[in-house]
């Protein structure tokens, strides 16, 4: 066999075993290159949020096929809680479980826990967002979604919250991010084996959800508006009929098919606005209405789409002239299968 042709195969077949990933630091403090693959051993460097690192674990079927693993082996270890959460009257706390992983960052080689750590390929996957300017998450997991910090500006978080007389508040919250690890010792993952967690430090009650703005919105309490995050079990069309109030109407078009029905954004000189993305399947679920944006206009969220979808924030400060509502910001969900 020519030599050049020996070299080309013998890069073919072992190539994957020195294969680097690029990865993302998400963790907002920063995270630290140990010296070995333990969180009381030396640190070689801090890297900052966002900074890029090259990993040289691949997590992949094991060679019997059976399950995935980290290749090289890579140590499993608990570090702090990931979240915690009322169960029944019980108070759960989740471990922050992840891997060691082998890394080089500018130049130093050392290893990073895989809880602060995003493949690069992920935020890959995000498709183009609506706007610029907003951007909408919720205060847990995300699997298989563009729940991926943004990088790109510097973001004011904000999260609308229940409050005990019915109405609700949008209050400045601050957001930190971790990776959810799935696996079992053994490497195996039931469906999915990560997914990335958005959590909202000091802050005492659960939101709804979170929007992120480029700019600033004014903190408010005692709005009025209705959320059907509590109402899961409902027909959907009887739950979007109690929006009514809140200027939704609901348009069904067969007569034997409930999942056949479209939305509307209405307003009170009787004008419609067909509310839904143009490449989502069917008709959107509404799942908050109230004035999010504080201009005296009723906003949305809403749920779009099957297999390819995502959540939706629809605001009446972005209407156009013939709208009562514009698209302002989409999580955008995929299965994950």
């Amino acid at each position: 066999m020519p030599k050049t042709l020996f070299v080309f195969f013998l890069g073919l077949f072992c190539s994957p075993l020195f294969a680097q990933t690029p990865h993302t630091v998400i963790a907002v403090s920063g995270l630290k290159l140990r010296a070995t693959p333990d969180r009381e051993s030396r640190v070689l460097a801090l890297a900052p949020f966002g900074a890029k690192v090259m990993v040289k674990n691949e997590y992949r079927p094991t060679p019997d096929g059976k399950r995935q693993s980290y290749q090289p082996e890579a140590r499993r270890d608990t570090i702090g809680i990931l979240r915690e959460y009322d169960s029944f009257g019980r108070k759960i706390q989740e471990p922050h479980i992840g891997y060691w992983l082998s890394v080089v960052y500018e130049g130093k080689s050392g290893y990073m826990f895989s809880g602060f750590l995003l493949p690069e390929q992920a935020r890959e996957a995000t498709p183009p967002y609506p706007n610029e300017d907003w951007r909408v998450q919720f205060a847990t997991g995300n699997a298989c979604s563009s729940a991926s910090p943004d990088m790109e500006k510097h973001w004011n978080w904000y999260g609308l919250f229940r409050e005990s007389d019915g109405k609700y508040a949008v209050r400045s919250v601050r957001l930190q991010y971790a990776i959810a690890d799935y696996t079992d010792e053994h490497g195996e993952a039931e469906i999915i084996d990560r997914e990335v967690i958005t959590q909202t430090p000091g802050v005492s009650g659960t939101s709804l959800f979170l929007v992120g703005y480029s700019g600033k919105l004014k903190e408010r309490s005692g709005i009025s508006g209705a959320d059907l995050f509590r109402s899961q079990d409902d027909p959907k069309l009887q739950k979007l009929a109690s929006l009514q109030p809140y200027g939704i109407a609901v348009q069904k078009n067969s007569p034997i098919h409930d999942w056949d029905y479209t939305v509307f954004a209405t307003s009170v000189s009787g004008k419609k606005q067909k509310l839904g993305m143009p490449d989502m399947e069917g008709s959107p679920e509404v799942y908050w209405a109230g004035d999010l944006d504080g201009d005296g206009r009723y906003d949305y969220l809403c749920s779009e789409g099957d297999k390819f979808g995502g959540t939706t924030l629809y605001l009446s400060t972005l209407a156009k002239p013939d709208e009562m509502v514009g698209l302002a910001a989409v999580l955008y969900q995929w299965n994950c299968n």
